[in-house]
């Protein structure tokens, strides 16, 4: 008799089980059997955009706008002087480096041309420990007809150990005759307006075609 209920359970379980199957149900089992390997997961979706800075601070961002390179830089050292002098708050602005110094025309064909917008791009590095309030930057040319009409831009924090792009807008006027060579110097400048051209600048050559 117990046999008999045994099998007449394990019949149940397996009618039960089928039938959980067909139902679409989902069916627990174990084996000794090593099963065969599973589908490989899709991979996650890629993560949301970075958020906006903390306040104080211009957000970061991974690189320039988009569109190609209108302009060769060099890093300039413009005097001798020792870190610490300069006017205003010069001396605070002085531990930090610029790099990347490049001009970006508006519809990114890596052309500048009469009467288009470019813009211009500096990247500035805090390699210290210390944050720096209010650090900026002002851009010039040698050349009237290529001209930016706001030149200074600032942040109002650059954190310690960080780099960040900071860019200024620049017009070549509708007259500006082709093959026209302008030379674009940035420089450091304080929040009071104090230029700091003691200390190092990025110049950049454009060619207006």
């Amino acid at each position: 008799m117990a046999l008999q209920l045994s099998s007449l359970r394990v019949s149940l379980l397996v009618a039960a089980a089928l039938h959980l199957g067909a139902c679409g149900g989902n069916v627990a089992t174990t084996s000794n059997e090593g099963g065969a390997g599973g589908e490989p997961g899709a991979g996650g979706g890629g993560s949301e955009a970075g958020g906006a800075g903390g306040e104080g601070g211009q957000a970061s961002t991974g690189g320039s706008a988009g569109g190609e390179t209108t302009s060769s830089s060099t890093i300039t050292e413009t005097s001798t002087a020792t870190t610490g002098t300069g006017p205003g708050d010069c001396p605070l602005l002085s531990v930090l480096k610029m790099s990347d110094a490049k001009v970006v025309d508006a519809d990114g064909d890596g052309v500048w041309s009469a009467g288009e917008s470019a813009t211009a791009w500096v990247t500035m590095t805090n390699p210290t420990d210390t944050d720096v309030q209010y650090p900026g930057v002002v851009w010039s040319s040698d050349e009237p007809l290529v001209s930016s009409p706001n030149p200074y831009n600032a942040f109002f924090v650059l954190f310690a150990q960080t780099s960040m792009a900071i860019d200024v807008g620049f017009q070549a006027a509708a007259d500006t005759p082709k093959g026209t060579k302008a030379t674009l110097t940035v420089q450091l400048m304080d929040i009071q307006g104090n230029t700091c051209a003691e200390l190092p600048s990025a110049s950049v050559n454009v060619v207006i075609e």
